[in-house]
């Protein structure tokens, strides 16, 4: 659509495109619709370049992209299995590992509420920020 000046001339184009196709498909004026069409592909030489050449660099983006998101997937689940494999072995040590995230609070019950599992770290970070 966005090639055409108008909505009418749009719908033009379509009703051209389909008495076309009928004609192919029906055998009417077979020679005549193919020089129609060679015709056309002649006079929008340029602008069919420019859209393949556009549509070329969509789709390469579009790869592109989802090669991206698939590597930021796999690095937050190397992340993730990292972190259960730590997570393991404090609780079958009962020592603290790994790094643990939180976020930082000057209330009692965020920190009591809050997704710290080892119960060590939660009891320091209560014993430090509870003064904040």
């Amino acid at each position: 659509m966005k090639d055409f000046e108008s909505q009418r001339e749009y719908d033009d184009y379509l009703e051209v495109v389909e008495d076309l196709i009928f004609n192919l498909s029906e055998g009417i004026n077979e020679e005549e619709t193919q020089n129609t069409i060679r015709k056309n592909r002649l006079e929008n030489q340029e602008l069919i370049r420019a859209n393949q050449a556009k549509k070329a660099d969509e789709d390469r983006m579009a790869l592109e992209n989802l090669v991206l998101e698939e590597r930021k997937h796999r690095l937050r689940l190397e992340e993730l299995r990292r972190h259960d494999l730590l997570e393991e072995e404090e609780r079958k040590s009962g020592v603290l590992l790994a790094p643990f995230s939180y976020h930082f609070a000057c209330s009692k019950q965020h920190l009591l509420t809050s997704p710290i599992r080892s119960g060590f770290a939660r009891f320091i970070l209560l014993r430090v920020f509870t003064n904040c």
